[in-house]
């Protein structure tokens, strides 16, 4: 993985990219490196120009329709669509988009109207880094520099689903030949059996008693009342849907064993009900 990032598309021939945390420098670098030099195209960066406020939960949509000129019904905003509305008279980009596993909008307003939009928006209670973290994992969202990094492949995140093999991109041919030979190492999520224990990241991944990995993001959820872990694990042969079946996982914990239920899908909310309604 180079990045992870967000590009909307506002016309037909200009577009806004959003990068991830502490991306920008590289992403500008990185794309301004593989523009053609026979192509008309133009990176700026506005990332000083604008602040992102995100207003996410199962009640978002009925706390911003008072505040909003626009419907934001699911059939008048679907998910992973963007629109240019006004929240209590200042002028955002809305983007459906979510990060922690809920219904919910990211709000891209200019930086002069930071601070009006906030007050705007005080009646909704302002959450920490903490708290969005446990949301993604246990959404099994994956973040960049813990899952993804240019250490791992799509394949490898379980992140498959997302190539387009219909057309050409950078490392297609690497990553055709990963698909077919299959993935001897895979991104699991993990759920801790005793609720009592609490899990940080980095902690060994056992199967069969024997180290098959680390732990790369792990918090405990309240949403399901104990303790969440991603982590790669690595076998000898390709894996395949039944394998976590077989195994006998346990993650340590401050010197102790404590059994853990592995999944290939996100231990809440696996079919996006939650951020597609």
């Amino acid at each position: 993985f180079e990045s992870d990032l967000t590009v909307v598309r506002e016309a037909d021939d200009s577009f806004y990219i959003i990068t991830a945390t502490a991306q920008q420098l590289k992403d500008f670098d990185w794309i301004s490196r593989h523009i053609p030099e026979s192509s008309d195209a133009k990176l700026q960066d506005i990332s000083e120009e604008f602040a992102v406020l995100s207003v996410m939960g199962p009640q978002s949509r009925e706390k911003l329709t008072p505040l909003c000129d626009v419907d934001l019904s699911n059939e008048s905003f679907p998910f992973g669509t963007s629109q240019i509305v006004e929240i209590a008279g200042v002028s955002v980009r809305a983007i459906r988009i979510s990060y922690v596993g809920e219904l919910g909008w990211e709000l891209h307003v200019k930086s002069d109207n930071a601070v009006a939009l906030w007050d705007a928006l005080m009646p909704i209670r302002p959450i920490g880094n903490h708290a969005i973290s446990a949301m993604r994992i246990e959404k099994g969202y994956r973040a960049l520099g813990h899952e993804l990094s240019a250490g791992e492949s799509p394949l490898e995140a379980g992140l498959g689903f997302a190539i387009c093999w219909d057309k050409e991109f950078t490392g297609k041919s690497a990553l055709h030949a990963q698909k077919e030979a299959g993935v001897i190492r895979r991104l699991v999520s993990f759920v801790l059996d005793d609720s009592a224990v609490i899990l940080w990241g980095g902690e060994p991944i056992l199967r069969g008693g024997e180290i098959a990995g680390y732990t790369s993001s792990a918090c405990y959820s309240p949403t399901l009342g104990r303790s969440v872990a991603m982590g790669y694990i690595k076998q000898a042969t390709p894996f395949k849907a039944s394998d976590l079946e077989a195994g006998d996982f346990e993650i340590v914990q401050l010197g102790k064993r404590y059994r853990a239920t592995p999944s290939f899908a996100a231990p809440y909310d696996p079919k996006r009900s939650k951020i597609l309604c």
